[in-house]
Protein backbone atom coordinates (compact mmCIF):
# COMPACT_ATOMS: atom_id res chain seq x y z
CA UNK A 1 0.00 0.00 0.00
CA UNK A 2 1.27 3.48 -0.75
CA UNK A 3 0.31 6.52 1.33
CA UNK A 4 1.83 9.98 1.00
CA UNK A 5 4.48 8.58 -1.36
CA UNK A 6 5.56 6.07 1.29
CA UNK A 7 5.39 2.33 0.79
CA UNK A 8 3.62 0.67 3.71
CA UNK A 9 3.41 -3.07 4.31
CA UNK A 10 0.02 -4.17 5.53
CA UNK A 11 -1.18 -7.48 6.83
CA UNK A 12 -4.49 -8.73 8.04
CA UNK A 13 -5.17 -8.92 11.73
CA UNK A 14 -6.37 -12.43 12.40
CA UNK A 15 -8.49 -13.37 15.36
CA UNK A 16 -6.68 -15.02 18.23
CA UNK A 17 -8.23 -17.70 20.44
CA UNK A 18 -10.20 -16.29 23.35
CA UNK A 19 -8.93 -16.87 26.85
CA UNK A 20 -10.24 -16.28 30.33
CA UNK A 21 -8.51 -13.28 31.89
CA UNK A 22 -8.70 -14.84 35.36
CA UNK A 23 -7.34 -18.37 34.88
CA UNK A 24 -5.79 -17.60 31.44
CA UNK A 25 -6.89 -20.88 29.89
CA UNK A 26 -7.53 -20.99 26.14
CA UNK A 27 -10.60 -22.59 24.61
CA UNK A 28 -12.52 -23.22 27.81
CA UNK A 29 -15.63 -21.39 26.63
CA UNK A 30 -15.83 -19.18 29.71
CA UNK A 31 -14.67 -15.69 30.54
CA UNK A 32 -13.72 -13.94 33.77
CA UNK A 33 -17.24 -13.57 35.19
CA UNK A 34 -17.98 -17.31 34.83
CA UNK A 35 -14.51 -18.59 35.80
CA UNK A 36 -14.60 -21.45 38.32
CA UNK A 37 -11.17 -20.53 39.76
CA UNK A 38 -11.13 -18.95 43.22
CA UNK A 39 -8.37 -16.40 42.62
CA UNK A 40 -6.42 -14.89 39.78
CA UNK A 41 -3.65 -16.92 38.17
CA UNK A 42 -0.34 -15.41 37.17
CA UNK A 43 0.24 -15.45 33.40
CA UNK A 44 3.97 -15.99 33.90
CA UNK A 45 4.33 -18.69 36.56
CA UNK A 46 0.79 -20.06 37.03
CA UNK A 47 0.66 -19.31 40.78
CA UNK A 48 -2.17 -17.58 42.63
CA UNK A 49 -1.09 -13.94 42.33
CA UNK A 50 -1.25 -11.11 39.79
CA UNK A 51 1.37 -10.98 37.08
CA UNK A 52 2.66 -7.64 38.37
CA UNK A 53 3.59 -9.34 41.67
CA UNK A 54 5.38 -12.28 40.04
CA UNK A 55 8.90 -12.96 41.33
CA UNK A 56 9.87 -15.07 38.28
CA UNK A 57 12.36 -13.32 36.02
CA UNK A 58 14.01 -16.19 34.14
CA UNK A 59 12.58 -18.41 31.42
CA UNK A 60 13.04 -21.61 33.44
CA UNK A 61 10.62 -20.39 36.12
CA UNK A 62 7.81 -19.78 33.67
CA UNK A 63 4.87 -22.16 33.62
CA UNK A 64 2.06 -22.47 31.08
CA UNK A 65 -1.37 -23.29 32.51
CA UNK A 66 -2.61 -24.41 29.08
CA UNK A 67 -0.09 -27.11 28.17
CA UNK A 68 1.10 -27.60 31.77
CA UNK A 69 4.81 -27.37 30.98
CA UNK A 70 7.71 -25.26 32.23
CA UNK A 71 9.89 -23.14 29.99
CA UNK A 72 7.30 -20.75 28.58
CA UNK A 73 4.57 -18.57 30.03
CA UNK A 74 0.84 -18.73 29.39
CA UNK A 75 1.03 -15.65 27.15
CA UNK A 76 3.68 -17.18 24.86
CA UNK A 77 2.42 -17.46 21.28
CA UNK A 78 4.72 -20.43 20.73
CA UNK A 79 2.70 -22.57 23.16
CA UNK A 80 1.49 -25.75 21.40
CA UNK A 81 -2.05 -25.26 22.76
CA UNK A 82 -2.16 -21.67 21.50
CA UNK A 83 -0.81 -22.67 18.08
CA UNK A 84 -3.36 -25.49 17.76
CA UNK A 85 -6.29 -23.27 18.78
CA UNK A 86 -5.04 -20.44 16.54
CA UNK A 87 -4.77 -22.74 13.51
CA UNK A 88 -8.21 -24.19 14.21
CA UNK A 89 -9.72 -20.71 14.39
CA UNK A 90 -7.87 -19.50 11.27
CA UNK A 91 -9.00 -22.49 9.22
CA UNK A 92 -12.66 -21.59 9.77
CA UNK A 93 -12.29 -18.36 7.78
CA UNK A 94 -11.07 -18.90 4.19
CA UNK A 95 -9.74 -15.33 3.85
CA UNK A 96 -7.31 -16.02 6.68
CA UNK A 97 -5.22 -18.12 4.33
CA UNK A 98 -4.00 -14.85 2.77
CA UNK A 99 -1.38 -13.27 4.98
CA UNK A 100 -1.49 -9.95 3.15
CA UNK A 101 -4.37 -8.17 1.53
CA UNK A 102 -4.70 -9.26 -2.11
Amino acid sequence: MCAHQTLLWCRKLLKVPSRCLKCHKIGTGHFTSQCPEEGDKCRTCGSNHHMRDCPVIDRDGRYCVNCKTRGHATWDRGCPVFVTQYDKLASKVPENQYRYYP
